[in-house]
């Protein structure tokens, strides 16, 4: 089984994409591989994403544009400024973005 690991944890957006479409579709898919969605929403500074158990996380969202991907941890709602609605649906777009049937069952 061919592994491969990103050595930095720290970069831009555009260098962890950049890191991610060098990666074959094989080695993204391989055995123990967790494929990770991210989303960027206006005014909380950070990113979200689904971890493997599909938990809502996040990681701040440095001025440089940076994202540090040691640094995502779960959501806890009682500590958050976000309404319960906005956390839903965030939530919500990144089970969708991640499993596109999902939203639409029928396939239609």
């Amino acid at each position: 089984m061919m592994t491969t690991s990103i050595k930095q944890t720290t970069m831009t957006y555009k260098e962890l994409l950049n890191q991610l479409s060098q990666l074959t579709e094989k080695q993204l898919n391989s055995e123990g591989a967790h494929k990770m969605n991210m989303i960027y929403k206006e005014g909380y500074g950070c990113v979200f994403s689904l971890d493997e158990c599909n938990e809502l996380t996040y990681a701040p969202l440095y001025e440089n544009g940076s994202i540090n991907l040691n640094e995502f941890d779960i959501v806890d709602m009682d500590m958050i400024d976000m309404d319960d609605m906005e956390v839903f649906d965030i939530r919500r777009e990144l089970v969708e973005f991640s499993n596109p049937c999902a939203s639409n069952p029928t396939g239609t």
